[in-house]
């Protein structure tokens, strides 16, 4: 293969499985987007900022989440970052946005604070994680996804689903929930393909995976 064919593509991430391995992130752009079927990644959510055009939600949308229990939400810290715990709600329950209930949260906590509360110390300078506890539960017909802690080494060599409702090709947020698939590559693969590509040595940090997609797949604006 052309390495130069494909875009290399580096994801701080938290995976969640149920009958899938994928990360969730934000945007998605590449000739085999798709969207994804209803009830295909029932415990994927949407946050989304509150606004009196409730009938367009994914014109205030802010990030992905994932459900890890009836009552908590797994999303990035970033996401939170610029956001105002009462301006921001979680739509669960479609991936049509415009046919979502409608969850209030109750508070949330990313890693930091929950390091700083019980006096544990940082591992990593940037922990890009936060915990939304839900002020009512989802229905029991809803079954959160299952946080997997094994070695990034498992992955190496499988396809993964990305989903989400991150900007498009057409450069605008979906109503439905886009879906891509890509590859996971080792470490040591990722480095060589960015080294060849940009003529310089870029050490991969092991908690990072490295993907890749031939046509590409655009995830993130970190892309090499």
């Amino acid at each position: 293969m052309h390495v130069k064919s494909f875009n290399v593509f580096l994801n701080l991430y938290v995976l969640i499985s149920k009958y899938f391995n994928f990360s969730n992130t934000t945007p998605i752009i590449g000739e085999n987007v798709q969207q994804a079927i209803e009830s295909e990644f029932p415990f994927i959510v949407s946050l989304v900022r509150l606004s009196s055009n409730y009938y367009k939600p994914e014109r205030n949308y802010i990030c992905g989440g994932a459900l890890i229990s009836p009552k908590n939400v797994l999303t990035a810290q970033h996401c939170l970052e610029e956001e105002r715990q009462i301006g921001v709600v979680i739509l669960i329950g479609s991936v049509n946005l415009r046919q979502t209930t409608r969850y209030y949260i109750f508070w949330w906590k990313t890693y930091y604070d929950w390091c700083e509360s019980r006096s544990y110390p940082l591992q990593f300078v940037v922990n890009d994680i936060a915990v939304i506890r839900l002020i009512s539960e989802v229905p029991e017909t809803l079954v959160p996804g299952l946080i997997t802690n094994v070695s990034n080494a498992i992955f190496h060599g499988l396809d993964a689903e990305i989903v989400g409702w991150g900007i498009t090709n057409n450069g605008k947020h979906p109503k439905i929930m886009n879906k891509a698939t890509v590859n996971i590559i080792t470490i040591e693969t990722c480095e060589a393909i960015i080294e060849r590509l940009h003529g310089a040595k870029l050490v991969v940090d092991a908690r990072f995976l490295c993907s890749l997609a031939n046509p590409y797949i655009l995830m993130d604006k970190v892309n090499i």
